[in-house]
């Protein structure tokens, strides 16, 4: 009885074992290191659809950002004071907010066979306050109330660095714009969901600069 007790507590402990590897692997596996298709000194990750620059999701434009907001938030409802099920307010009502990285842009220099004389390395990342989805139900004004900046304000930054190049080494001069994106859902007074719009928001600029000893 003792024998068939051991082998029944060792064939648990190896279940276990198996169990708690998988879990790691999954949580390993969640969140992994891909190709970055802008080249640059920065960390991208991806995690399921999404792709990550520096730990914080990368859209190409603020209509992108719209619509994975739109497809997260389609079928959302809030809880109404007035019981009875699930109720939202009539009007505008923030749903999610969220940032994202856009407008990435690079100026790099590779000083391979000779030392070369005074460089300037440029870079510009430009976007606009702005609103996105539908423009139903006075959204730009009700919007406008939340924004930092008027609708249609271009921000952003331009950057020169003056680098002396040595031989053997690279030079990556790089920015791109975080943004705010806040996603709203319109009521009706039957808590039926009419439109969905954002507003995209400055939040700020990053610039980085980076020297690299090149590869023999």
């Amino acid at each position: 009885k003792m024998r068939i007790f051991q082998r029944k507590t060792i064939v648990s402990m190896l279940i276990l074992g198996f169990i708690l590897l998988s879990n790691n692997l999954e949580s390993v596996n969640a969140a992994t290191t891909v190709p970055d298709k802008n080249h640059s000194g920065l960390e991208v990750t991806k995690k399921g659809d999404n792709l990550y620059l520096d730990g914080v999701i990368y859209y190409d434009s603020a209509d992108e950002a719209y619509k994975a907001g739109l497809k997260q938030n389609d079928k959302k409802r809030i809880m109404g004071s007035h019981g009875g099920g699930y109720f939202g307010p009539s009007g505008w009502v923030k749903t999610k907010t969220s940032k994202y990285n856009t407008a990435y842009d690079k100026d790099e220099l590779n000083c391979g066979s000779k030392a070369l004389k005074t460089q300037k390395l440029v870079v510009s990342s430009k976007t606009t306050v702005k609103v996105t989805g539908s423009t139903k139900f006075n959204f730009a004004e009700f919007a406008e109330l939340e924004l930092s900046m008027e609708i249609g304000k271009e921000w952003g930054k331009t950057k020169e660095h003056t680098v002396k190049p040595e031989k053997g080494y690279r030079y990556l001069l790089e920015s791109y714009l975080v943004v705010k994106r806040r996603d709203y859902t319109y009521y009706d007074e039957n808590s039926n969901a009419k439109a969905h719009a954002s507003s995209h928001d400055k939040v700020k600029s990053v610039v980085n600069f980076t020297e690299k000893k090149l590869k023999k």
